[in-house]
């Protein structure tokens, strides 16, 4: 039979910070007091769904758990341990944030299911509930409230250096026509000037209105040269000054 622990509170901070930090799998070796050190397996992004976290608890036991989803624009992930001296069995575990509009605050969510070893199942729902969610709660405040993500998380595989050029790919159309006219642009993006914010994209649609782009057919909207693409999916990566409502981390509005 499954166990199933849930567990909420209130972060007295705005979804954007919150989620910043929680986005990152590997950050919680930086917050969370239970964990003594962890890295992702196969230098993996730290955002990239399926990728492998290994990590040492406090108390000497170790997990793997494999980031399952990711999903920014509802502020939610999945993970799921795939290996533990710790025994959980099946265990998958959900977190979601939610927006609190009265004082910018964060409604935070965190549940999970899986299985025990027989005459087990209080203790280690117990173990869940009070050591790793809710010492999860109060560590995550405290780590806010000294401003331990404005810092920058070091070593962090989603954190971008502030000030520097990023590596970039377009697909670039310098003439109408077929398939054949598309072009891949390799360039760096300046960092960020004053009032700008730069984006990392995780997903870009190249839907069939670009085929009549790329041919020529509305060349109003496409002026030579010009990049398709005009939906996309991604995160802040980092912001000039005097930018407000916005860390790195976040999803644009």
């Amino acid at each position: 039979m499954l166990q199933r622990v849930v567990r909420s509170t209130v972060i007295e901070a705005p979804i954007e910070r919150v989620w910043a930090v929680l986005r990152d799998f590997n950050s919680h070796d930086r917050w969370h007091d239970v964990v003594a050190e962890s890295r992702i397996e196969g230098n993996e992004s730290s955002d990239q769904v399926g990728c492998v976290r290994s990590f040492t608890l406090r108390d000497g036991n170790r997990i793997r758990e494999q980031l399952l989803t990711l999903d920014d624009g509802e502020h939610k992930s999945t993970y799921c341990i795939v290996e533990a001296t710790v025994p959980l069995q099946r265990y998958v575990a959900t977190v979601t944030l939610k927006p609190i509009t009265d004082g910018d605050r964060t409604f935070w969510h965190w549940e999970s299911t899986f299985a025990t070893p027989p005459g087990r199942e209080r203790e280690l729902a117990q173990m869940v509930a009070r050591d790793v969610y809710e010492a999860g709660f109060a560590n995550l405040r405290r780590y806010l409230a000294r401003g331990g993500d404005l810092r920058g998380p070091t070593g962090s595989a989603s954190a971008m250096p502030s000030g520097v050029a990023m590596a970039s790919r377009r697909a670039v159309v310098r003439r109408y026509g077929g398939p054949e006219v598309l072009e891949a642009d390799d360039r760096e993006v300046p960092a960020p000037a004053a009032g700008e914010v730069r984006i990392r994209q995780r997903a870009i649609g190249v839907n069939y209105f670009d085929v009549y782009l790329r041919k020529g057919w509305i060349p109003a909207l496409l002026p030579l040269p010009g990049v398709l693409g005009m939906e996309a999916a991604g995160g802040v990566a980092d912001v000039g000054a005097d930018v407000s409502g916005l860390l790195p981390g976040a999803a644009p509005r």
